[in-house]
């Protein structure tokens, strides 16, 4: 792998610029810091559904993608039917590992290679990875009461959030132990049961499961927790179908051990209380399971949930919940909200996170004819996807994995940067180094700023334009990847494929042309 730079050494370089909003909020700092940002895809190769999640995070801005499996054949005696599935896990276990102690508080988000599509700057995703930890831990100490001064909780792991458990039984642990959704009862209606497939398992009309679509956190808790999803798989191979159904039971086995601590450590009066109110608990009908026993300490991993989907929203899970809305045309959210025949929650005003952050045409490096529109367009003005029911604006998109070519062309089109994709990348391929993201620490006296994982510059031969890195090591350019029949697609603007500025300059750009 190659070696990471020191971030703390180029805090004084490529400046981050700051709109007057942005200043108007945050301040100006009197420290600052600087980490890495990780953008993990584990897949063995590219379709039109990689390249649309790779570009997707290119025109957001977020850190060069690192692919931690890239065309690795695993041993199929060894992994069985899931040689690709496992070794997707092991290749993005065998990354974090290679990564130097130094690095642990880096972030580090992973998420499907395929299926997500990005929607809102990094900033905005750190911004609410936080404060979604924030309220786990607010939610915790509240349930757990005494038990929190003797044992150590740090929520430092997200994962997205689904209405359905992955597991055949909703007696399985990583079912019945998943703890109710935190959202009000009426956000969605009431329970229903999946008797499509006549499961018997409750469907939630609120997220409550673990999806893992979508995982972010510090480099040292996303290792921990892959080293254990690995080790129960070596145990066990044919337990499990894939790595979703090993993080739920993870979570399931965490909250099994937090409700025996909350049932420990409870006062009299706290166990009069729920028994006044009829609250049960479901260690009363579920022993503790055989994979849980002598392991206490080994199965706290500082999981929590993105229950609202402001990290990313479950398309699979959440049919007709949402659709695309411009915060600036409020008739059109209540007539859209009244063709799905659901109410409008969260108001008509755009999240203040989303207004704050950077605009979305805003670049260092504009090209001349677009650089009035990073002045003109602002957030509300364009079509977001959000969830009306909730009134959230995703950062991420989780698509449906089953969704037909047809269907997704269909959903592609509608996302705000589709019309102006090859000019946008243009724009992103010119631009210089600088931080991905910016976000303020204690009163805003202090700010830490993240950069990408691993910076090229002109001195990195062969890495110049679009692309991604192979465990940190190898560059793969993004036009070499991506078919061109899979461009005409995504572009769909009938100018056949894109030509990357930085491989292919423009003759304009060519001094004495």
């Amino acid at each position: 792998m190659a070696a990471l730079a020191n971030p703390d050494a180029a805090i004084g370089r490529s400046p981050y610029v700051k709109t007057k909003k942005y200043l108007k909020s945050y301040g100006r700092p009197s420290e600052l810091e600087a980490g890495f940002f990780h953008l993990l895809l584990p897949t063995t190769d590219a379709n039109i559904k990689f390249c649309r999640t790779t570009l997707s995070s290119a025109l957001l801005g977020y850190p060069l993608p690192q692919v931690t499996n890239w065309e690795k054949n695993r041993d199929e005696e060894k992994f069985g039917e899931g040689a690709t599935e496992w070794g997707n896990l092991l290749g993005t276990l065998e990354y974090l590992e290679e990564l130097p102690s130094l690095r642990d508080e880096d972030l580090v988000a992973m998420t499907d290679a395929r299926d997500v599509w990005f929607q809102l700057k990094p900033e905005v995703l750190i911004q609410r990875y936080r404060k979604i930890n924030l309220q786990a831990e607010k939610r915790v100490r509240k349930i757990l009461g005494k038990g929190i001064k003797e044992e150590a909780f740090k929520h430092d792991l997200v994962f997205a959030a689904r209405k359905e458990c992955s597991a055949d039984s909703k007696e399985h642990i990583s079912c019945y132990a998943a703890p109710e959704s935190p959202l009000p009862e009426s956000t969605y209606g009431p329970r229903r049961y999946d008797n499509e497939h006549d499961s018997g398992i409750e469907v939630e009309s609120r997220p409550r499961y673990l999806h893992s679509g979508i995982a972010m956190g510090s480099a040292r808790s996303m290792r921990n927790a892959l080293k254990g999803a690995y080790e129960r798989w070596q145990k066990d191979p044919k337990a499990y179908r894939s790595r979703q159904e090993i993080f739920a039971e993870m979570f399931g086995e965490q909250e099994y051990h937090r409700e025996l601590i909350r049932s420990r450590h409870a006062t009299s009066m706290q166990r009069l209380s729920r028994w006044w109110s009829g609250a049960s608990s479901f260690l009363d009908n579920h022993p503790t399971p055989k994979s849980m026993q002598d392991k206490e300490a080994s199965i706290e991993y500082g999981i929590s949930l993105d229950y609202a989907g402001s990290l990313g929203h479950v398309v699979s899970s959440a049919q007709g919940d949402a659709d695309w809305i411009r915060y600036s045309d409020p008739d059109t959210m209540y007539s859209t909200a009244r063709t799905l025949n659901i109410s409008v929650s969260g108001g008509t005003t755009i999240h203040r996170d989303i207004e704050y952050s950077r605009p979305p045409f805003w670049s260092l490096a504009p090209i001349s004819h677009e650089a009035d529109r990073s002045k003109e367009i602002t957030w509300d003005t364009l079509p977001l996807y959000t969830n009306l029911r909730t009134g959230v604006t995703p950062a991420l998109i989780v698509q449906d994995p089953e969704a037909s070519p047809e269907e997704l062309n269909a959903q592609w089109k509608q996302m705000w940067y589709r019309p102006h994709i090859r000019t946008k990348l243009d724009t992103v391929a010119r631009e210089p180094v600088y931080p991905i993201a910016s976000e303020k620490l204690s009163n805003n006296d202090r700010e830490k700023r993240w950069w990408t994982s691993v910076v090229t510059s002109p001195a990195d031969k062969g890495r110049e334009g679009l692309g991604f890195l192979v465990k940190g090591v190898e560059w793969k350019r993004w036009t070499d990847v991506c078919a061109e029949d899979d461009q005409s697609d995504i572009f769909a603007d009938g100018a056949g494929r894109w030509m990357d500025p930085k491989v292919y300059p423009p003759y304009d750009d060519v001094p004495g042309l």
